[in-house]
């Protein structure tokens, strides 16, 4: 299947989710999604979603060792303890079949630890668009306030 990407990378809480569920209201067929494999122990719901789509590997036992996860490998790829081929075998183990398994043909994905992996990024998908997001720092975007 021919797929298109969109990812959204940012310095951290600049409006990455909303822009992206936006996108994902705007565009039709599009599937938007934030922080695909980011979960913890205290979301049992989100956990267990997360585990059956990425793997007990990826989600928990990878993560602990700091093999796994979006945000360990820019870490490892930025300390110069991977090169960027590993970095893209990293990436590869992890997203490929969790975009395999999604049916829709555009994809947006925000999530700010892709910052550390631009040029790993544009080398997995050449045609992709990548959105930076830039904010004042003296503001920042708050989650909206749900009622008690």
């Amino acid at each position: 299947m021919s797929r298109d990407f969109v990812f959204i990378v940012s310095g951290g809480r600049t409006g990455t989710q909303y822009f992206g569920d936006l996108m994902g209201e705007m565009i039709e067929g599009a599937h938007s999604v934030h922080e695909p494999d980011l979960a913890s122990p205290w979301e049992p719901a989100r956990m267990a979603r997360a585990i059956r789509q990425f793997g007990l590997w990826h989600m928990v036992i990878g993560r602990v060792l700091g093999r796994t996860g979006i945000r360990n490998i820019a870490t490892r790829r930025l300390r110069g303890r991977i090169d960027t081929q590993a970095a893209i075998a990293a990436i590869r183990r992890q997203r490929d079949g969790y975009y395999a398994s999604l049916s829709a043909p555009l994809i947006v994905e925000s999530y700010y630890q892709w910052a550390g992996l631009l040029p790993e990024l544009r080398a997995l998908h050449p045609t992709a668009r990548i959105i930076g997001i830039v904010r004042d720092p003296r503001d920042l975007v708050a989650q909206p306030r749900r009622p008690p």
